[in-house]
């Protein structure tokens, strides 16, 4: 989940709290639902071992972007 704004430093957790990657140390989560209903759309995922919250949800900016794994740039590094 990437692109969420946060408010004044109330997602500052240090141990998986907020809602961008970086929050968790870039671990994938796992989608556990979707709703496609127009106006209702929805993305559920688990923080199970990764965090204790989401974040808090602010309304002004409601949208944010949920990637596949397998849609990521993968890089194998080839030391020489």
């Amino acid at each position: 989940m990437e692109n969420v704004k946060i408010l004044d430093d109330v997602n500052a957790f240090t141990n998986g709290g907020g809602y961008n990657s970086s929050d968790y140390n870039y671990h994938y989560f796992t989608v556990t639902g979707i709703v496609t209903t127009g106006g209702q759309e929805s993305v559920s995922y688990s923080l199970v071992g990764l965090g204790t919250t989401g974040g808090i949800f602010q309304t002004q900016n409601n949208f944010g972007r949920v990637i596949r794994k397998k849609d990521l740039a993968g890089f194998s590094p080839v030391f020489k």
